[in-house]
């Protein structure tokens, strides 16, 4: 599992020479591997070998400078930097792969997602919501206070069966769990 380093976030973004073809709007992935050959300050790569990884922070860090010859050329859909994030959770998530039917994952961010609507969305009791979401957050082992929670989201909000099933079948270190919640 992955270590958050002096404050730095649990989850780290990957991409590959590919993905910074993408990024830089280069013709090749031939370019990316000029730029590495002959450029030392070069970012390293995070995982090593025939699919290079590299860390996005450092990669963007780079192609910012003015004596590179990268340049962001484009930017992005939401999709590519959701999909991204995905892969960086999963590379930390311990997931459960003997449930039958939907990504587990995919379930799991689905019951964070609707655990938040429902805790901070208008309506009668919302300070009380809005201090049970900020005590998930806070709390040393979120995923504990997740489960409660949604157990009693469940029961009073109509939501049966949509949080406790996908939360139980996904365990994350309670780092990536406050780092999901928070962005």
């Amino acid at each position: 599992m992955a270590e958050a380093r002096g404050g730095e976030s649990p989850l780290r973004l990957l991409v590959s020479t590919k993905d910074m073809t993408e990024l830089f709007g280069t013709t090749s992935v031939s370019t990316i591997s000029n730029w590495r050959a002959r450029h030392a300050d070069f970012p390293t790569a995070v995982i090593g070998g025939h699919n290079a990884q590299f860390d996005i922070n450092d990669v963007l860090a780079w192609a910012r400078r003015p004596d590179t010859p990268a340049r962001l050329v484009t930017t992005q859909t939401a999709e590519w930097w959701w999909a991204k994030t995905i892969d960086a959770i999963r590379l930390v998530a311990d997931i459960d792969t003997e449930r039958e039917g939907a990504d587990p994952l995919r379930s799991y961010l689905a019951a964070l997602v609707l655990v938040h609507a429902t805790l901070v969305a208008d309506g009668t009791g919302l300070s009380t919501r809005r201090r049970r979401w900020t005590a998930i957050v806070s709390s040393p082992i979120p995923d504990h206070e997740l489960a409660s929670v949604a157990a009693d989201l469940e029961r009073t909000a109509s939501l049966a069966g949509l949080l406790t099933e996908p939360l139980a079948h996904v365990r994350m270190p309670a780092p990536v769990v406050h780092d999901i919640l928070t962005r």
